[in-house]
């Protein structure tokens, strides 16, 4: 739980500036990325020259302030050097704290760079008590947490001592849980979880019940497909008081795909409403003008109630800026020239930025203000008359009258002579026209007006930059100068951060005729010290300073210049090898598992340390041999013509009902039946486990968590595993790190779902430590990546070759803006709906509780695969038949196909095309 001391502001930095920004405006801390492995992968990000830049100013202001990188991303094994490079780096420039969702990266911290603070990702998807219990063990210093929380699941969450959290207070909100998403992945090729997503929850979807009729959609005027997945922005506004109060440690600003101005007048808004209190009209400027630079409609989202409605923007996607208005008319302010007329709520200025919600338009129309009229009545004025908003529907042309245009007037909204005024400025309240380009669509009266960008703001959010290669982290060189008769050499002493106490050295030698002896030999030392302090522009400071000149000779200060270059030249040289070494003995370590020492003693490995951090589970164990009775730990069995053996299915469920048409014959042939138990009440899931039991045996039996587990029907969830426990069920499937604390206590056989992600050897090995007998590979990933990680772990890796994936989960119900009343608790019509989208694909959404979960219309299959995996070395393959409704007869027909090696082929999603 946080402590009493500050909390810390934590805005984003996509940029070098951005970051300056963030401090000039009051941030506590920043979190940046670099050019691979960040969530923002499209982002500007930051070399490691400019981390290094901002580290340490961040570290020379009072009080100090602090950087966190992004290695947020899930790895592949192939990328392992490439993510070990970039680790070893890190507390050479300085960095704070490394924010991470890949547990093979986890891994790699703990070991190889402990002196890192670990901080959870929000791709972790850590959403309750139990989840950030699982972190504090793992040794993470702090979780971010999901963003659908209410307070009381902050304060709940906040309440685990030994561990921070942090919470999200500003920004783009996506659709689903964040690291649990997998619709841009599946889609289009692009994983949100490798900071790729390309946003298709911004996309618009037309809405059909499960007969395929239309479903109303209540937006007024709305002629196209409704964003029905598009949120709003979060913004807590002074919520995120209650948040402090709650127990959060940091607040955290979403935008490192943002410019430095919004990054600085978002960091202004919320550091005023900490530090308080705010005057007059000032929360309110503070908003406008924030909402002027970016923003879509604002939410809290489910800080106050995880029923709020209203929570997504429906009508149009992008930014919105601030509704000030309403258009009234399209006028002719001089001969020639169009302006779109309305009453302002805010002060406007010439070269403004000015937005027109039209609708059947995904986007506003927008445009700068290049010329603005302030608009007064005139008992003379010229033009024509206008009958006010009343009889604003009639439409006019340029020319003459015609169907697609707002009336085109001089009036005034009370029906009198006009007089526009040319105006840099034009107060609040006022009546105005916006010249509009000569190109501009069809602008409705009524439409709503927004003041998109602002000059003022501009003006108000200017902040300073340090000079480039003022600030960098210094590493202190300890220089011993001897003095020969015509020699004079150096030899520095040097650590890197890193490497703890181990010293690298550099040497340099300069030979000139003989030094004559110094009339005043203070001088020389003088001389000697100005010299070698002039280390600037590299990397090194001096540290100490040590002088053998026992004849006391006189050394030309050019001289002196000369060897201190060298010896610079010779540190950064010897300062980029040790750092080449050390990522070498860090990849050749883990390609062999870690715990064993490098061959010359260089570094040490951190097996230890990473017995520390494991949870109290019981060792990993080892999975059943193949059908066939061959074991793959068997290397009689590898030979290159020996054919791909029979392998082990299991089949997973949210229903026991599904099986039911399985005969008795059937289930000798399934080595595992693995039943989610967070679908149906206890009463009903525990006759369906003596069914089972009785039909397939018990021991087939494996009981899966929920992967998203909340208050209250979590609770209901968490009392029926500790009966379930105490009455001896003993397999269980992990989904969540959160199921490693509700699980703990040892003594139980447990696997892992593809929720929980093994993309690289690591991730498994790390899962492997934690107690896990066996993982299951994700979904997403393709057949390169899979061919590697079964090569080494086949026999411990189920893979998913037939799943109605989830491609998302999300809080908010997708139905509530097409339904009169939402009348809670899942008690709303038909349980699933089809999402058609503007690419031809559907989806179908299906209720759970209140819940929504998109799948794909067509399921994931990799059935034209079979065989390419067993002769990758699969040895167990698993279909799934869960959140879709299935009637048992379906499932014994598919069931049987892929047994057969009969299923079709079907939608393989980035199998061949490999994740991206």
């Amino acid at each position: 739980m946080g402590d009493s001391k500050r909390t810390e502001l934590l805005a984003p930095a996509g940029s070098l500036d951005a970051g300056y920004a963030a401090f000039y405006f009051g941030a506590d801390a920043v979190y940046t990325g670099l050019r691979r492995f960040s969530a923002r992968a499209d982002a500007e990000n930051l070399s490691l020259e400019d981390l290094d830049n901002l580290t340490a100013y961040a570290h020379s202001l009072t009080p100090r302030r602090r950087v966190f990188v992004t290695l947020n991303t899930l790895a592949q094994n192939r990328e392992l050097p490439e993510v070990i490079e970039v680790l070893v780096a890190l507390p050479e420039v300085g960095v704070d704290a490394v924010i991470v969702q890949d547990l093979g990266v986890v891994r790699l911290v703990r070991a190889y760079a402990p002196q890192l603070r670990l901080h959870g990702s929000t791709q972790m998807a850590i959403h309750n008590r139990e989840g950030v219990e699982a972190l504090q063990r793992l040794g993470f210093a702090r979780v971010t947490l999901a963003r659908e929380l209410t307070l009381d699941d902050v304060h709940a969450a906040a309440s685990v001592p030994g561990i921070e959290v942090e919470t999200f207070i500003h920004g783009a909100l996506c659709y689903g849980y964040s690291g649990l998403c997998l619709l841009s992945s599946h889609l289009c090729g692009r994983s949100g979880n490798r900071g790729r997503c390309a946003y298709p929850c911004r996309d618009g979807y037309a809405l059909r019940g499960a007969d395929s009729a239309p479903v109303s959609w209540p937006a007024k005027g709305r002629t196209g497909a409704p964003f029905l997945l598009s949120m709003k922005d979060l913004a807590v506004g002074e919520d995120v008081l209650s948040l402090r109060d709650a127990g959060a440690a940091a607040l955290k600003i979403e935008g490192r795909m943002k410019t430095p101005l919004y990054v600085a007048a978002v960091t202004h808004y919320y550091r005023r409403l900490l530090d308080g209190p705010l005057r007059g009209n000032e929360k309110t400027e503070l908003e406008a003008e924030l909402r002027s630079i970016f923003s879509r409609p604002w939410t809290r989202l489910y800080l106050r109630s995880r029923r709020t409605p209203d929570v997504v923007a429906p009508e149009a996607v992008g930014h919105r800026g601030l509704p000030i208005g309403e258009v009234i008319a399209i006028v002719r302010p001089e001969p020639g020239k169009y302006a779109v007329l309305f009453r302002t709520r805010q002060a406007l200025e010439r070269h403004d930025g000015v937005q027109v919600d039209i609708p059947g338009l995904a986007k506003a129309y927008g445009f700068a203000a290049a010329e603005l009229w302030c608009v007064t009545e005139s008992g003379g004025g010229r033009g024509e008359r206008w009958q006010g908003e009343g009889g604003g529907g009639q439409r006019a042309g340029r020319g003459g009258a015609a169907p697609d245009r707002p009336r085109e007037s001089a009036g005034t909204a009370s029906g009198g002579e006009a007089r526009f005024k040319p105006m840099v400025t034009v107060p609040a309240g006022a009546q105005v026209a916006v010249g509009l380009p000569p190109e501009h669509p069809q602008i409705p009266v009524g439409a709503v007006v927004c003041w998109a960008s602002s000059q003022a703001a501009r003006r108000h959010y200017q902040f300073t930059r340090p000079k480039p290669g003022l600030h960098r982290n210094l590493c202190p060189l300890h220089v011993r100068v001897t003095v020969g008769r015509d020699t004079v050499s150096a030899r520095a002493e040097f650590a890197l951060a890193g490497q703890g106490d181990r010293k690298l050295n550099a040497e340099a030698r300069v030979t000139s005729g003989a030094f004559s002896v110094a009339d005043a030999p203070e001088r020389t030392r003088d001389a000697l010290r100005t010299a070698f302090a002039k280390m600037g522009g590299t990397r090194f400071t001096l540290g100490t300073l040590e002088e053998e000149n026992p004849e006391r000779l006189f050394v030309p200060i050019s001289l002196l210049n000369q060897c201190r270059r060298d010896l610079v030249a010779a540190a950064e040289q010897a300062w980029q090898a040790a750092l080449a070494a050390r990522t070498a003995v860090v990849v050749a370590e883990t390609a062999g598992g870690l715990g064993a020492d490098a061959e010359d003693g260089r570094l040490r490995t951190a097996g230890d340390r990473l017995a520390e951090v494991r949870l109290p589970l019981p060792p990993k164990g080892r999975d059943s041999d193949w059908k066939t009775g061959a074991s793959r730990s068997d290397d009689s069995s590898r030979g290159a013509a020996a054919r791909p053996p029979v392998p082990c299915w299991s089949v997973k469920v949210d229903r026991a009902g599904y099986l039911q048409a399985l005969s008795d014959a059937d289930f000798p042939a399934v080595d595992e039946i693995v039943l989610d138990i967070g679908r149906e009440s206890e009463a009903a899931l525990r006759a369906e486990l003596d069914e089972l039991a009785r039909r397939a045996g018990r021991e087939k039996l494996r009981l899966a968590l929920p992967v998203v587990l909340r208050t209250p029907e979590g609770d209901a969830v968490r009392r029926t595993v500790g009966r379930l426990r105490a009455e001896g069920w003993r397999k269980w499937e992990v989904s969540n790190l959160a199921g490693f604390a509700l699980l703990a206590g040892g003594g139980l056989d447990l696997t892992t779902d593809w929720s929980l992600y093994c993309t690289n050897r690591l991730a498994v090995s790390q899962l492997f430590d934690m107690g896990v007998g066996r993982v299951t590979l994700s979904p997403e990933d393709g057949r390169e990546n899979l061919a590697a990680l079964l090569r080494e772990f086949g026999g411990r890796a189920a893979v998913v070759v037939y799943q109605d994936t989830p491609l998302l989960i999300s809080e908010t119900c997708a139905f509530r803006g097409a339904e009169p009343a939402c009348r809670g608790g899942g008690e709303c019509g038909s349980p699933e709906t089809i999402l058609a989208g503007k690419h031809g694909a559907t989806f179908l959404a299906v209720r759970d509780q209140c819940r929504t979960v998109l799948l794909h219309d067509e399921p994931f299959s990799l059935a034209q695969h079979v065989r390419e995996l067993t002769g990758a070395g699969a040895e167990r393959l698993r279909v799934d038949f869960v959140w879709r409704h299935y009637t048992a007869e379906r499932v014994r027909q598919i069931w049987g196909a892929f047994r057969a090696g009969t299923a079709p082929a079907g939608r393989d999603a980035n199998f061949a095309r490999g994740l991206q």
